[in-house]
């Protein structure tokens, strides 16, 4: 019997030291021993990628903390906190040097990454590309790029599964922004793919004792309409421009019109801003120009503009709803000789209308939740991808593209307790 326990002994002992001398990361590790150390690791094809976010700006009114709210809202919601959270850079270019210079330990480039910008469809991002260059638009990163400004980021930083989202107000509205965007983020190889929510956005954080307990974000519905900037209608003529762009709707334009922020999950509210237009315009000594010391003979002068009229169809907004001034002025030419030219700007002011869409089926305590829209609906979102000839990639086991839209919506009801107690909260305010 102790002869048959001493054998079992045995034969394990050696099972055990078979195992740990078979074990493929050791095998791996004794080849690599062997060819010296100097031989390169091959990149891991699958895992986790890391994700990332970057808070792009600061607050600067106390009634309007949207990057700190956005800051919390990435940094505790259990769905969709990430990694990383940035905060302090100032423009695109330090957002793409900090990628480069902080590659994922795992290896893998980045999976996420998350923007976080004030801006709308009408006039970009109000982050910069580089300090100095102004609002981020389509028309400012394709000039940046052109001049060579920028690098390609390296393959191991992020390639066609880097899911680049940005985050503001109705950006995904303004389809030539993403795609320069994608351009501005591309690899040697590949691009990421750049998604935008067409609807606004906005985040909102219950807090106790000081601390973030439950965080959320909001997508929000927007009704426009515009005026020219310094001639402020009266309330009625307002309420009657809604009323005639948007016959279907059945909103209460004179109570949203009274309120600057909402009371409530779902109220209803009005903010404005404003949407500047300038140009730099060559003349000739020989052109013929009108008197421009009247506001419509300035409008007429620039609705004949070709590049004025294209820039404006653009922007959906027409001449009329723009307050225009117009200057003589010298130019430098690239010649060195100084010619005559117009200086054009144009002022509109947008009145917007925004109520935070919530999902009434799946109420708790009664109390209205924030509607979560589906990724894949290009009705709230724009998606720029490089995958066309797939069906769909795949990022950390969740598909990436899909080559058709459906048409359900996705409700997000897995609420916890103190999200429903947020929400209580959203009601008191």
């Amino acid at each position: 019997m102790k002869t048959k326990t001493k054998t079992a002994i045995v034969i394990t002992a050696c099972l055990i030291i078979i195992f740990y001398i078979a074990r493929p990361d050791r095998i791996n590790d004794c080849r690599n021993e062997a060819q010296g150390s100097s031989m390169k690791k091959e990149l891991p094809v699958s895992g986790f990628r890391k994700n990332v976010t970057f808070i792009l700006g600061e607050d600067r009114e106390k009634d309007n903390p949207y990057y700190t709210e956005a800051e919390n809202y990435y940094l505790y919601n259990k769905d969709d906190k990430t990694n990383d959270v940035v905060t302090g850079l100032k423009c695109l270019a330090e957002v793409s040097k900090y990628l480069k210079d902080n590659p994922p330990e795992n290896q893998l480039p980045w999976g996420t990454i998350n923007l976080v910008s004030h801006g709308n469809q009408w006039i970009g991002l109000s982050v910069q590309i580089e300090p100095g260059t102004g609002r981020t638009t389509a028309e400012r990163l394709e000039a940046y790029m052109a001049n060579d400004a920028l690098k390609p980021l390296p393959d191991k930083i992020v390639d066609g599964r880097t899911i680049i989202l940005i985050h503001g107000c109705g950006i995904g509205n303004n389809q030539c922004l993403i795609e320069s965007i994608a351009k501005f983020f591309r690899s040697d190889s590949s691009a990421p793919v750049v998604r935008a929510s067409r609807l606004f956005e906005y985040y909102t954080s219950l807090k106790k004792d000081g601390k973030v307990i439950a965080t959320q974000r909001y997508f929000a519905k927007a009704w426009m309409t515009t005026y020219k900037m310094g001639y402020l209608p009266d309330t009625d003529e307002i309420i009657s421009d809604f009323a005639e762009k948007y016959p279907d709707a059945t909103v209460n334009w004179q109570y949203a019109l009274s309120k600057t922020c909402p009371s409530w999950a779902g109220d209803l509210y009005h903010y404005t801003f404003e949407v500047p237009v300038k140009w730099v315009i060559n003349i000739n000594k020989a052109d013929s120009l009108p008197d421009f010391s009247s506001q419509k003979n300035r409008c007429n002068w620039a609705k004949k503009q070709k590049e004025i009229a294209n820039q404006l169809e653009k922007l959906e907004i027409p001449a009329e709803k723009f307050n225009w001034w117009i200057r003589k002025v010298y130019v430098n030419n690239t010649d060195g000789i100084r010619s005559q030219a117009l200086w054009v700007k144009g002022y509109a002011t947008i009145v917007c209308i925004v109520m935070p869409l919530t999902d009434e089926k799946h109420n708790i305590s009664n109390l209205p939740q924030p509607f979560c829209p589906d990724v894949y609906d290009n009705r709230y979102f724009y998606t720029f991808c490089h995958h066309f000839n797939k069906n769909y990639v795949e990022v950390n086991n969740a598909p990436l593209f899909k080559s058709a839209f459906p048409d359900n919506v996705f409700y997000n009801t897995s609420l916890s307790g103190d999200e429903d107690e947020l929400a209580k909260e959203m009601l008191k305010r």
